[in-house]
C-alpha cells in the first residue's frame, strides 16, 4: 500500500453517509402517432450507488446577518468523497445520512478542490416549490 492509499484510507474513515449519483440522459420516445411530440425526453438515470461520503456545511457570507425578526446565515453544503469517483457538473446527488434521512442535492459545478485523499464539491439543495 502506497503512502497516498494509506492517507486516503485514513481520510475515508470520517465518511458517515452514502450517496447515489444521477445524470440527466435523453431517452427516445416510442410512439407511432404523428401527433405526438417528436422530441426525446430527459430523465435522471442512476450512475452510482452506495458510495461513502461526508456532508459538511460552511457559511458563505461570514457571520450571521441580523434581519427582522431573526438572524440569518447562508449555509452551503459540501460533499467530500473519494477522488476516484468521477462526478460531472450538473449531476444530482442523493445523500443518505447515518439516521437514514435522504436529501437530494444538485451540483453547482465541478469539484472545487481535488486532493489525493478526497475531493470537495459544492452542492445546492433541491427544493420543490
Amino acid at each position: 500500500m502506497s503512502f497516498y492509499d494509506h492517507a486516503r484510507a485514513i481520510f475515508e474513515r470520517q465518511y458517515n453517509c452514502t450517496f447515489k449519483l444521477f445524470n440527466l440522459q435523453t431517452v427516445p420516445k416510442e410512439s407511432d402517432s404523428l401527433f405526438d411530440d417528436p422530441y426525446d425526453e430527459s430523465e435522471w438515470v442512476e450512475i452510482l450507488s452506495d458510495q461513502p461520503c461526508r456532508i459538511s456545511m460552511r457559511t458563505q457570507s461570514g457571520p450571521a446577518e441580523v434581519k427582522e425578526p431573526y438572524a440569518e446565515a447562508d449555509l452551503v453544503p459540501y460533499l467530500y468523497c473519494s477522488p476516484l469517483v468521477d462526478i460531472a457538473a450538473g449531476s444530482r446527488v442523493e445523500v443518505t445520512d447515518v439516521h437514514g434521512h435522504v436529501t437530494l442535492y444538485e451540483l453547482s459545478g465541478l469539484p472545487l478542490n481535488h486532493y489525493v485523499t478526497h475531493q470537495e464539491i459544492q452542492l445546492r439543495k433541491v427544493v420543490k416549490s
